[in-house]
């Protein structure tokens, strides 16, 4: 045995060595001769064993180590030829960030949203551009049903001369926020396997499913209004601005109502049936098929809590520059979305685990 493995031997008591016969061992350099047990004979290319029992400190460590042997090949192994230990870092080396000694990833949540979101394109509207279809040929359908029909009716709309435009410039918000309001509300459960990954969290999913449905349908709508503007006769101004801040606010009424849903919906599936019966006469209670302060003034005051109500106002009057609806609060309709929105992810992050379970 070499020098270093006989001066690693003298440093221990005794040491117990399991071998081939072939072994050539040397008795440990202490009172108590070391004992020697032999093999059979193993084939080449076979995995050896060699138990080593260290009874130095008298804790009884073991320590399993494999190595590969041949036939005539010697299996005793001193301790010291082991894996040997990493260098410590010397006192003048620089120290690694917190970031790299804990291996996170750069743009983590970015990356992880990115994901959702792609998966949830695929799932949504498919592989095809059928999908991407429907998505435009939905509003698109409702908006010429309701011109078709109030033109038979009406000899003019309410406001312009364009019945689609007008029906357009309520459908359009109104339909960002059913679509956005329905795609958060089955965040949980669309991403329920996902969820159960760490790297996932519910923030994750809620947040892909309302940038992916508000992106897709903005789309929708650019789309949509470059159609029928289109078509029209006469020149049609429309102030981006303003009706670009009521689609932003109709997609973020709908991410509130569509977070606390997803709580309400996991822990009491009876609110579903009730819920969709309240959302059928939404779209009237909005706006959509007339101007708010066409109906009475009683009623004014009633609808006036609705928060789309002011969405599809402002909306109008960045179509058609010469309507000013004075009943219009936009600090009303952010501060309840993100009342909801608040209330709804803390429900979300606090039953996390009883929302995965049902």
């Amino acid at each position: 045995m070499a020098g270093s493995a006989g001066r690693d031997l003298a440093r221990r008591p005794c040491e117990f060595v399991i071998g081939p016969p072939e072994a050539d061992t040397k008795p440990c350099l202490s009172s108590q001769p070391a004992k020697v047990y032999s093999l059979p004979r193993m084939k080449a290319n076979r995995r050896g064993v060699l138990l080593t029992r260290s009874l130095a400190s008298g804790a009884g460590t073991q320590r399993l180590i494999s190595e590969d042997f041949m036939d005539d090949g010697a299996m005793a192994m001193a301790p010291s030829m082991a894996a040997p230990r990493p260098p410590l870092a010397s006192p003048d080396a620089p120290e690694m960030a917190p970031a790299a000694r804990a291996g996170h990833v750069r743009f983590q949540r970015l990356r992880v949203l990115f994901a959702l979101m792609v998966r949830e394109m695929q799932t949504d509207f498919g592989r095809s551009w059928g999908g991407y279809f429907w998505a435009i040929a939905e509003p698109l359908g409702g908006i010429l049903l309701l011109s078709l029909a109030f033109s038979l009716a009406l000899r003019s709309p309410p406001l312009g001369s364009s019945f689609i435009l007008f029906y357009a410039s309520g459908y359009i918000p109104f339909n960002a926020y059913r679509v956005v309001s329905s795609s958060v509300t089955s965040a949980v459960r669309s991403n329920r396997g996902l969820l159960s990954h760490p790297v996932v969290g519910v923030v994750d999913a809620v947040l892909s499913k309302f940038l992916l449905s508000t992106l897709t349908m903005g789309v929708v709508a650019v789309v949509l209004y470059a159609a029928i503007l289109a078509t029209l006769d006469q020149p049609v101004e429309i102030d981006l601005g303003t009706v670009t801040l009521a689609y932003f606010l109709a997609a973020l009424f709908g991410l509130g109502i569509g977070a606390v849903n997803c709580v309400l919906f996991g822990f009491f599936p009876t609110w579903r049936s009730i819920w969709k019966i309240l959302s059928r006469p939404k779209m009237i209670a909005s706006g959509v098929l007339f101007l708010y302060e066409s109906v009475p003034t009683g009623l004014q005051d009633v609808l006036w809590y609705n928060p789309l109500a002011h969405v599809i106002g402002l909306s109008r009057a960045g179509v058609y520059g010469g309507y000013h609806p004075g009943y219009v609060s936009i600090p009303y309709v952010a501060g309840i979305s993100l009342g909801l929105f608040v209330i709804g992810l803390y429900l979300l992050r606090r039953h996390t685990a009883a929302l995965l379970d049902r």
